[in-house]
């Protein structure tokens, strides 16, 4: 997607828990911005395995703030 000067990309996951107080699921997606749009192709990978990760392990963000902090 494209929002005036930034270019973004996110991908998304659903994990299906049973638990009746999360609705049987929990749904996350997990996304970056970027000024070139070619760059958005080399955060996919990661953004997949992430999107997964933060659904399996609820408010454990420790992967994306190490990415984060490493890409600043």
């Amino acid at each position: 997607f494209r929002q005036r000067n930034l270019y973004g990309i996110a991908c998304f996951s659903n994990f299906k828990t049973g638990l009746q107080d999360e609705r049987g699921a929990r749904l996350r997606s997990v996304g970056v911005l970027c000024r070139d749009y070619r760059a958005l192709a080399s955060h996919y990978s990661f953004l997949d395995t992430m999107s997964v990760a933060v659904n399996q392990n609820p408010g454990d963000f420790s992967k994306l703030e190490v990415r984060v902090t490493k890409t600043q």
